[in-house]
């Protein structure tokens, strides 16, 4: 999958990703550009309806305890929403997938327990290689080579971090 100069791949929090790599015939993510470099396009945004810790309460009313709605915030790029009241959304499979030479190689904003993170590289990427903001969303086997000068993998309590 090629993206454009500054473009990113988003997944808005009502949609599903499904990229089932390999282990010999992984899916990758890179840009477009001949001559490739960290940052070369914006990187994947999960955005779930898992909860967060920092946001505006306007979701609907928890069917549970009849109190204001759950915290939603917007993503980064400030097109999707994330956050709500479901931990165990299911934004998708993302398994054996390589993101390389991106600005921030995949932020989790707000996906559930549902979603499933699996063998994933990001390679040369500008910032964080991994990027949770809130939600449960379990991630194994990370592998994070030649990333920028912030930490590798981060996790903040909101989607605009």
């Amino acid at each position: 999958i090629e993206a454009r100069l500054g473009s990113y791949i988003l997944v808005s929090r009502n949609g599903r990703i499904e990229a089932n790599g390999t282990l010999f015939k992984p899916i990758q993510m890179t840009c477009t550009a001949a001559g490739k470099f960290s940052g070369c396009w914006g990187g994947l945004i999960v955005a779930g309806t898992a909860r967060i810790n920092s946001g505006t309460p306007t979701s609907p009313i928890s069917p549970r305890s009849e109190t204001v709605g759950c915290l939603e915030s917007v993503n980064p790029v400030g097109t999707l929403p994330c956050g709500g009241c479901n931990d165990a959304d299911d934004s998708g499979v993302l398994r054996y997938i390589r993101i390389e030479y991106a600005e921030r190689g995949s932020h989790f904003a707000g996906a559930g327990s549902g979603t499933i993170v699996e063998d994933i590289q990001a390679n040369r990427i500008r910032n964080e290689g991994v990027l949770v903001t809130g939600g449960a969303v379990a991630l194994r086997e990370l592998f994070l080579t030649a990333n920028g000068t912030g930490d590798a993998l981060q996790r903040h309590d909101r989607c605009t971090e």
